[in-house]
């Protein structure tokens, strides 16, 4: 198709308020912000610049440190041998000390902790003692601070100083956008960060959230203990935003209840203890504080329990003691370090190189001649500070407490479930802890916005949305599928058109004539549950333990990745010579074993990268005890919700081409009619100093099966300097090769023609980058389409973001029975279908809010849609995309219930964490990021070579594996 949709600027529609559906009142999370009539508060702030230079040589003998022996000096040392930025709390004491003429902070000054300072316009005639170099003391260091300030220069005009003008904030303008008032949305962030360090251990920041560590007492929620001695707590995400309605906009507050993972301050032979404790099955203590008391009893009679190593593993990673920040102070003064490791022989038996007497000597004769230390527990083990290199006894250590050790955004599986489950809280429980926060008396972070004049609202914003009607989907029964409901009951209306050829093997412990007896049962019944769904399962042509890689995995004594690796390639090779027609491969898994998550990672790896060409797809199922259910039945009663998933990861012909799937439609939107092709796609972060970008495409008309392409990308830039970003490359660099790849599949399943339409459904941008973000994406986008289909091939093109990460939650505003079906406190919960956009939507472009899944265990979360793009070819308004937004959240292939966000961008994250799973099977679980820190060029250019590898190794096993495997079209990856 010809058109103007070439062009590579965004055409982005304007705000527009959908009518389709009931009307339902609610009540959000959200407390509009205003300034008192009779104020005559300054709400003018000036930006200050604060650096650190390193101070001038002095002369010789003058100005150094007086002793660099290990040890020797009292604090970290700033001098011109040493031009690093002081840490944190540095930083804050010696502003402390400059600004101590001032008057009170948050009121008249304000420091972001780093390198801008803010001062009130109307305090100018204080600020002829800012600008300048001054050297300040701090309460807690030895060291004085060199600091540099200096006007901070306006983006805008670079020749003004930046001045903070929160009017225009709280009195919007029409047209202005949250973009236009980020310096003010910022400046306030910094505020509330501000805030909560300034009251001590009731409050810590963490980024973004405030984190309270008394949270059980002060908003009423109930304390949670964690795997590995780790503990929930409970904080809150404040932010500034406008919003907007029909009747215009308003700034407001938005609050919502956020837990993290913490590990409180012990001793760290506690968390040993708390460790092992978790590790064991076989004690006789049903309280797991009991259990833990027992463990620390036998290290401190100098004992190392059994369980120390058979589990060494375990406790060397992440998953044990790695990466726990933790104190020192044998020097006579703290300091603070990282776990890397922990040694497997006691302190009395680790030996090193002692350089001063040119001999070998342990570790505990060494604290014994350098530091008079008598060790009281010499056969515990050493724990590797900062280096691998680095030994120290471990009864000389201490966790860290407070900030140091809380864990936020992506957990380790070991905390997310838990986690997940404690914030799933009813919506009345969550709506009361909202309003908890705001009532607080000392600690709401409405405080220091009413100390700089604003006024917060006392209650929460009501305003008015919508209900849809779902969609009917069709099976092959006259039957239609009840949505969330029909896993037991439906016939797949797209189903293999062949007997399928399928083995099972187990990795689970137990005599092997068990093992045995409990697969065949589990066969029967699935290929029984099959049969009913119109799926022809073969007698299973392998019901068996592979010996080899189920010898490695059991072997607790050494566990060896990489042997494990091979073991498991090797079964994998001799099952395709023996069954080289099998399609389909289920396996066992152990629950609650330290090393499945390996295990599945390795054997998703291979059948999908190096094996992929001969086109077995696994289905992995946990065999896991369920109080008086044995392993089996618990098992046995997840076969209908297998089948659904392993449907669509099927080839539709016996030659291993066409697809499969279960359910769709019965009236598609129009747009779903025509040749239309929807793209999803998503970036992960942070997998080895790597990014995964994965790009999904519909096959057709269907919308249930889908194209891939995977992408490995650098995580992050190097500057000038060397000195990594933190910053996350958030665009997908080769998207327009992963696209029109994707096209390619496209047309040859669909009579050889060029789709008409193109949605791409875009996860994971924030606010801040849609410009820089989609501007690119939508250029590669364009080309891609050039280069399939030549400069006069224009599809008509729709760019929406989804988000999940945002602080919004909806409640009903009426009393009743809500989706709960009367459930004590779900009273409040809202329905799937709400949208809402009146009073709540960003203002400047075409947003909306929609809840699309049925929340039974928490609040529901609504996905923030922001349609970026929109062909004016296409004769469509908020009303149809709020429909097939809607109608593809019910398309997920994985269940039968109706996802929280639309199915290709949910598809695409699948894929970007199959990605990462590849790289893990790689290069380990254990993802140690190099971008954290700055070394020297040597070091700059070895990391830059080291992800180039990483990213070349993972590209490469994609395009040899499944990208051009027959896996390509069905849902392998999830």
């Amino acid at each position: 198709m010809a058109g103007s949709s070439a062009d590579s600027q965004l055409q982005t529609p304007r705000l527009a308020f959908g009518k389709e559906g009931r009307p339902q009142p609610l009540v959000a999370n959200i407390f509009t912000l205003s300034v008192p009539r009779e104020s005559t508060r300054c709400f003018e702030w000036h930006a200050w610049r604060v650096d650190f230079p390193p101070p001038s040589p002095q002369p010789s003998g003058k100005g150094k440190s007086a002793t660099k022996g290990k040890g020797a000096s009292k604090g970290k040392s700033f001098s011109a041998e040493q031009p690093k930025d002081p840490p944190p709390q540095m930083r804050l004491e010696a502003m402390d000390d400059v600004m101590k003429d001032w008057p009170q902070q948050e009121t008249c000054w304000i420091y972001d902790g780093r390198n801008v300072l803010y001062t009130r316009k109307d305090k100018e005639v204080l600020t002829h003692t800012l600008e300048g170099e001054h050297e300040a003391t701090t309460r807690n260091f030895r060291d004085k601070v060199h600091m540099a300030i200096s006007p901070a220069k306006d983006a805008r005009q670079q020749e003004r100083q930046q001045l903070i003008d929160l009017r225009s904030l709280l009195l919007p303008t029409t047209g202005m956008t949250n973009l236009d008032v980020h310096q003010e949305r910022h400046f306030l962030d910094i505020v509330l960060r501000s805030f909560a360090r300034s009251q001590g251990e009731a409050l810590i920041s963490k980024g973004r959230r405030t984190v309270c560590p008394k949270s059980a007492h002060l908003l009423d929620l109930q304390e949670q203990s964690l795997a590995h001695g780790r503990q929930l707590w409970w904080g809150w995400l404040a932010q500034i935003q406008l919003v907007a309605g029909k009747h215009g906009m308003q700034p407001s507050l938005s609050l919502n209840l956020v837990p993290s993972v913490a590990l409180p301050p012990m001793e760290a032979m506690d968390l040993l203890a708390a460790l092992l404790a978790e590790t064991t099955r076989d004690r006789n203590y049903n309280d797991p504080s009991a259990n833990r008391s027992w463990f620390l009893e036998q290290l401190k009679r100098n004992k190392v329990p059994n369980e120390f190593r058979d589990n060494f593993g375990t406790l060397n990673s992440e998953a044990g003691l790695r990466k726990v920040k933790v104190c020192i102070d044998y020097f006579g003064h703290p300091r603070k370090k990282m776990i890397m490791g922990v040694t497997q022989k006691g302190a009395d038996q680790t030996m090193f190189w002692f350089d001063e007497e040119k001999r070998d000597i342990s570790v505990a004769d060494y604290f014994l001649k350098r530091y008079n230390k008598k060790l009281n527990y010499p056969s515990l083990p050493c724990l590797m500070l900062t280096t691998e290199t680095n030994f120290v006894p471990i009864e000389l250590v201490k966790v860290l407490g407070g900030e140091h050790n809380i864990l936020v955004g992506k957990l380790r599986q070991d905390y997310q479930n838990k986690v997940t489950a404690a914030s799933a809280m009813p919506p009345a429980r969550r709506r009361s802890g909202i309003e908890n926060v705001r009532r607080l008396v000392d600690l709401s972070p409405a405080n220091p916005l009413e100390k700089l004049g604003l006024d917060v609202a006392p209650e929460m914003m009501k305003f008015n949305g919508r209900i849809l009607t779902p969609p009917a989907l069709k099976d092959s029964t006259t039957n239609q599928p009840q949505v969330g409901n029909y896993a037991s009951s439906f016939k797949s209306i797209a189903p293999p058109k062949y007997e399928v050829e399928w083995g099972l093997w187990s990795f689970c412990w137990g005599k092997p004539e068990n093992v045995q007896w409990e697969l065949k049962q589990f066969a029967y019944t699935l290929c029984g549950a099959a049969k009913s769904k119109d799926l022809l399962l073969a007698e299973p042509r392998c019901a068996e333990q592979p010996e080899d890689s189920s010898s490695k995995f059991w072997d607790k004594s050494w566990r060896n990745e990489t042997q494990l690796k091979n073991a498991v390639f090797r079964d994998l090779k001799q099952l395709q010579q023996r069954y080289p027609q099998m399609q389909l491969l289920v396996v066992a898994l152990p629950d609650k074993e330290a090393w499945t998550g390996t295990l599945r990672s390795i054997l998703k790896a291979y059948t999908e990268t190096d094996l992929a060409k001969f086109g077995l797809v696994t289905q992995c199922v946990l065999w896991e005890v369920k109080g008086p259910k044995t392993a089996l039945d618990v098992a046995t009663s997840k076969v209908n919700n297998l089948l659904l998933k392993i449907v669509p990861k099927l080839a539709s012909k016996g030659d291993g081409t066409g697809s499969c799937h279960n359910v769709q439609l019965v009236q598609p939107h129009k747009l779903l009619t025509c040749p239309t092709m929807i793209l999803g796609a998503d970036v992960t972060h942070h997998v080895h100093d790597v990014s995964v970008a994965g790009v999904v495409a519909t096959r057709d008309r269907a919308f249930v099966n889908y194209f891939t392409e995977l992408r490995g990308q650098a995580g992050f830039d190097f500057s000038q300097l060397k000195e990594r970003r933190r910053k996350s490359e958030e665009r997908i660099l080769d998207l327009a090769g992963m696209v029109a790849a994707l096209i390619r599949r496209w047309r040859a399943v669909n009579s050889n023609r060029l789709p008409d339409v193109i949605f791409y459904y875009r996860d994971g941008v924030s606010d801040g980058q849609f410009q820089p973000v989609l501007t690119y994406e939508h250029s590669c986008l364009v080309k891609a389409f050039n280069e399939v289909g030549g400069q006069n091939y224009s599809p008509q093109l729709v760019i929406i973001v989804g988000q999940k990460r945002h602080p919004t939650r909806f409640f009903k505003d009426e009393k009743g029975k809500g989706k709960g079906g009367g459930k004590p406190g779900f009273e409040m919960q809202v329905r799937p279908g709400t949208v809402a956009a009146d009073g709540v939507a960003d203002p400047g472009h075409l947003n909306f809010y929609m809840v699309s899944q049925n929340s039974g265990l928490g609040t529901a979360v609504p996905c923030h849609y922001h349609v970026l793009h929109l062909d004016p070819r296409l004769s469509i308004g908020i009303d149809d995309i709020e429909r097939i937004t809607y109608d593809l959240c019910h398309l997920y292939s994985r269940a039968d219930k109706v996802v929280g966000y639309a199915s290709p961008a949910y598809l695409a994250d699948h894929l970007c964490e199959r990605g990462k799973l590849y790289l893990e099977s790689q290069y380990g679980r254990d993802s140690s990021d190099s971008s954290s820190g700055c070394g020297d060029y040597e070091d700059e250019e070895k990391t830059k070579r080291m992800i180039q590898e990483r990213v070349d190794w993972l590209n490469k096993s994609w395009a040899d594996g499944a990208a051009k495997s027959i896996l390509q079209g069905r849902n392998f990856f999830c």
